[in-house]
Order: structure tokens, then sequence, then C-alpha cells
């Protein structure tokens, strides 16, 4: 019996955006995978991701993919502006901040391509 994790978007998204930083095709993951290119679409679309491939598609990619993502780090003057926020506000600022810095990371793998 195949053992199959949930389907869980941010797994695809973690392997679309890790893919695009190497830039590498969708084909090109599938040969380093061992899979079709059809399988890489499935999972990047969050359907199902088979337990049987982490590893495989771990080391493939140089990243890990059953953790969540480290927080932000968030530098000590810039947390008591932070404090000073509502919960809400603090969250918002946050995910902001979250955003950035996963664009900065794609803009410095272009820029090393290119």
């Amino acid at each position: 019996m195949m053992r199959v994790m949930a389907a869980d978007p941010s797994i695809g998204t973690t392997i679309q955006k890790r893919r695009h930083v190497l830039g590498w095709t969708q084909e090109q993951l599938a040969e380093r995978v061992g899979v079709n290119r059809s399988t890489i679409t499935n999972w990047e679309r969050g359907k199902h991701f088979p337990q049987r491939y982490l590893g495989r598609v771990e080391d493939v990619l140089g990243i890990r993919l059953d953790r969540p993502p480290d927080p932000p780090v968030i530098p000590p003057a810039l947390q008591r502006q932070l404090d000073k926020l509502t919960e809400d506000e603090r969250a918002y600022v946050i995910d902001l901040l979250t955003r950035r810095r996963g664009s900065a990371l794609d803009d410095d793998a272009k820029e090393a391509q290119g």
C-alpha cells in the first residue's frame, strides 16, 4: 500500500519555488527525481504527494519538505516597534516581511543565473 501525504498546497508551492530558484523546468526536475513531468505538475498544484518520494525530492532540491519554513529573523530594534502594535497589525507586518524575504531570495537567484 502506497503511503500518501495529505494534499498540502504548501508542499507543492515549496517544490515549485525551489525549482524556479534552481532555474529548472518541470521536465528537468522530473528527470532528476525519476518521475513524469505530469507528476511534478500534480505535486506543484497541491495534489497527492507520495511519501515514498519525500527523501528523493528533498535530496534533489536540497531542501526539507516535512517541516515548516524557519520564521523570519527580526532585528531587536524592529521587534521593539512590533511589540507596540496590535496583534493584527503585527501579523500583517510579519506577513509583508516574509513575502518580501521570499521575493528577495528569488531575485538573488535570478541575478546569479543571469
